[in-house]
């Protein structure tokens, strides 16, 4: 028996409280990039040994950062870019900090929701490279939870 793990028809459906809140999906991932990066190493608890040798475990509360990939020039690149550049702060601008929910859809049905994000890094005009094409937008959102 095999199992397709092929990621073709991968979407993410994008919502925002402020910018963007009737939502857009994103379905233009590069393939110059891991179009989808979650975290594989998340750290769930922390311990130490105290000096007699007694354990002590706690559980953390981790940020889950999700990065995504686009190809450059797509509808989806652009919306991003509009999402990185109204929650960019500078001299006399001031940003709304858009909360940021994913909805991801595999293409083996499987439904993952990302909630209470906030957009940390992203393409906020495009870039050309060695190839002379333009670069893909890459954009990474921390989030509170995934469902």
């Amino acid at each position: 028996m095999s199992v397709n793990i092929g990621g073709v028809g991968l979407k993410i459906t994008v919502i925002t409280n402020i910018t963007f809140p009737q939502g857009f999906t994103l379905t233009e991932f590069s393939t110059e990039a891991d179009p989808l990066e979650m975290p594989t190493d998340i750290e769930i608890t922390n311990s130490q040994i105290g000096l007699n040798g007694d354990k002590a475990v706690w559980q953390v509360v981790p940020k889950i950062s999700v990065g995504i990939n686009l190809m450059p020039g797509t509808e989806g690149d652009k919306n991003m870019q509009i999402l990185a550049n109204a929650n960019r702060i500078a001299k006399n601008k001031v940003a709304p900090l858009d909360t940021i929910t994913y909805i991801i859809s595999y293409p083996d049905g499987k439904i993952r929701t990302c909630t209470d994000g906030n957009i940390v890094s992203g393409k906020i005009a495009d870039g050309v490279g060695t190839d002379s094409k333009y670069a893909p937008g890459h954009y990474v959102v921390d989030f509170a939870n995934i469902i």
